[in-house]
């Protein structure tokens, strides 16, 4: 990294928004099912807040596995015919290139932009949470689960006892991939620095967004520093595009 910033934050990483006070005016032939919309969007945010708030207060957040316990009990409970989900915490364009897959296992890529689109996945994602006997619960370095794995407990409870069993992965991605037997997470491990993705990986399972064939380089051979990425053009998010289709387009 450049530089360092300290400063004093409420959250390392801010897992929900604050809910805004205000609503703008009506347009004028506003549809009806966008206002509809917009109501159930609102409960959701009141829902989200009410759990997280819940879980600021709760005993603790999910048990954490090392690199090799998480290995063992996912092999162990997978091959015993539970209800598995491992779930991504992380967002679309760092699960788009790498993630954990495991026979009998249903994985469960949440695809959001920002860390804090979390809760509403989880929470219309609800039902098939509840449904799995265990949810094992990973990002980059452990930190977003921290909190994700509270609300998580907290929503799946809801003042009910939930056979459930959820675990976090220590150190994350960064610390399993340093591990000899990382065989489990396929392809790579993005990161926040210049590199862009960690060196150690297991092969390529990202796909090119025009034609589908494998592609998992943002930045096409290209240095971070140069700014030469793709990106939406709507929403700047990161895409794959591979370096054929960068030129037809």
């Amino acid at each position: 990294f450049y530089s360092l910033q300290v400063q004093k934050t409420n959250q390392v990483v801010g897992l929900v928004e604050p809910i805004r006070t205000t609503e703008k005016k009506k347009k004028k032939g506003y549809s009806a099912s966008r206002r509809e919309k917009r109501k159930e969007e609102r409960c959701d945010d009141q829902t989200i807040l009410e759990i997280f708030q819940q879980s600021l207060s709760a005993s603790k957040s999910a048990p954490h596995l090392s690199p090799q316990e998480w290995n063992a009990k996912l092999r162990e409970i997978t091959e015993s015919k539970s209800k598995v989900v491992i779930l991504d915490c992380r967002n679309s364009y760092e699960s788009n290139i790498g993630h954990f897959r495991v026979d009998k296992a249903t994985t469960v890529l949440t695809n959001t932009r920002k860390y804090s689109d979390l809760p509403k996945v989880l929470l219309h994602q609800k039902e098939k949470l509840q449904d799995a006997s265990h949810i094992f619960m990973y990002c980059t370095g452990g930190v977003r689960c921290e909190r994700a794995s509270s609300f998580l407990q907290t929503m799946l409870n809801d003042g009910n006892v939930t056979n459930t069993e959820i675990y976090q992965l220590h150190g994350g991605i960064q610390r399993y991939l340093e591990q000899p037997e990382s065989d489990l997470y396929k392809g790579k491990n993005f990161v926040f620095d210049p590199r862009r993705t960690d060196p150690n990986h297991n092969g390529t399972v990202g796909r090119c967004l025009v034609c589908n064939n494998p592609h998992d380089d943002y930045d096409n051979g290209q240095s971070v520093c140069s700014e030469r990425e793709a990106r939406c053009c709507k929403c700047r998010i990161l895409i794959l595009v591979c370096d054929e289709c960068r030129t037809c387009t």
